[in-house]
């Protein structure tokens, strides 16, 4: 015979007394409902109402996973920025495949990014930097997949081919440098011996034409490269006993140390030389140019990625890791 179903009051009747303790004869006697059919109707409401609860459940973990991927990919995203807008100030040679690399090792919850990792890694470290190189990675993808329609991703491809370069033009600004430090080295007679042993520097020469090369970029990112000389400049330390030829700023700064201070105004003075002559070469107009090609891509990029415009584009888009809801 066919089991009949129960109205919506009548379920709602079994329910309540069944939660009151009612045994299934007695549910049967105060309903009139037959006492199986009370059972198997009460049984699948409780199975309904799990199915509904679970499904709750993954809603709202989902809805929490959602807003967390949302969170990566905009930090994400303001991280890669943030990152090409600040090019790297010393005479680093990186092409650009290694200058993503390393902000792919960045650790995206940091407020800031660096060019520079640490030197000292150990075993542990060095597998958490490929694990988060590996993340970063595939949330990059993602974030391509939710913009596809709106950021012209193209621009990160000029953005390396113009940095690749600009890297081959710097090896050209370097034999120019290392050139041109040599021609002034030998107008005056034992420079050079007298420049290595008032420093105490054996490799003096190169710290010149690093030096000299680290001014004339830095020059260049700040878009007056005819004010290079500016960059190289001296100092006293020690009261007064040793004087210090520093060339360029910050954490890419070349010094040379010296005990007599005329030395190092003279050589001070013959660098000045070399970047005011490096500053109207065609090579430094030609990286100008690109590093003004690179600054306006990312400009570009980042005019689509601020989070008031990501936000609403992630909402309403799809990629491969977001949670379904």
């Amino acid at each position: 015979m066919r089991t009949r179903s129960l109205s919506q009051s009548e379920l709602n009747q079994v329910v309540q007394l069944k939660q009151r303790g009612y045994s299934w004869l007695k549910i049967q006697n105060e309903t009139k409902i037959p006492r199986r059919t009370a059972k198997n109707a009460y049984e699948l409401w409780l199975q309904n109402r799990s199915l509904e609860e679970l499904k709750n459940v993954r809603m709202s973990v989902a809805t929490v996973e959602f807003q967390t991927h949302m969170n990566d990919l905009i930090r994400l995203a303001e991280a890669f920025v943030d990152y090409l807008h600040i090019l790297p100030s010393s005479n680093t040679i990186e092409n650009s495949e290694q200058i993503l690399s390393t902000l792919w090792v960045q650790d995206m919850h940091l407020a800031t990014t660096s060019h520079y990792g640490s030197d000292e890694e150990d075993e542990e470290t060095d597998r958490k930097r490929q694990r988060d190189a590996r993340q970063n990675q595939i949330l990059f993808k993602c974030l391509q997949q939710h913009t596809r329609e709106k950021v012209r991703w193209q621009a990160l491809n000029e953005w390396e081919q113009a940095w690749d370069r600009c890297r081959r033009d710097r090896d050209k600004l370097r034999e120019s440098a290392r050139e041109k430090i040599l021609n002034a080295i030998q107008e005056q007679s034992e420079l050079l011996e007298r420049i290595v042993a008032g420093s105490g520097e054996e490799n003096a020469l190169d710290k010149l034409v690093n030096g000299a090369l680290v001014a004339e970029w830095q020059s260049v990112l700040a878009g007056k490269p005819d004010q290079a000389s500016r960059l190289v400049r001296t100092g006293s330390y020690s009261r007064g006993k040793y004087t210090s030829l520093m060339m360029g700023e910050g954490e890419a700064q070349v010094r040379l140390s010296f005990e007599k201070k005329g030395l190092a105004e003279d050589t001070a003075n013959m660098v000045r030389v070399v970047v005011v002559d490096l500053g109207f070469t065609s090579t430094v107009l030609q990286i100008l140019g690109k590093v003004r090609t690179m600054r306006s891509l990312v400009a570009e990029l980042e005019e689509k990625l601020y989070p008031v415009i990501l936000r609403p584009l992630i909402l309403y888009t799809r990629c491969d890791l977001c949670p379904v809801q």
